[in-house]
């Protein structure tokens, strides 16, 4: 069952539960640039407890998958699921 939350977007990834995810769409809309420059923002996410590796962006259009960024990893990268 996926649980509701909320992640936020900042410079160094989108932060959940002290990690940070990623993924191909918040590179290619430069999330994290936007971030850097302005301010960091919420977004909706849906998560399965048991699996800490990949969270839910919740949307209109569908849902996308963010996988969990490495330690060193520099700049955001990643995969959808």
């Amino acid at each position: 069952m996926l649980k509701k939350s909320y992640g936020k977007v900042t410079a160094r990834g989108i932060l959940f539960r002290g990690n940070r995810f990623t993924c191909p769409r918040a590179i290619r809309e430069q999330w994290f640039e936007k971030a850097a420059l302005d301010k960091s923002w919420k977004i909706k996410i849906v998560y399965k407890h048991e699996l800490d590796s990949v969270i839910y962006l919740v949307s209109p259009e569908k849902i996308q998958g963010f996988s969990k960024k490495k330690r060193n990893s520099r700049p955001p990268s990643g995969n959808c699921y």
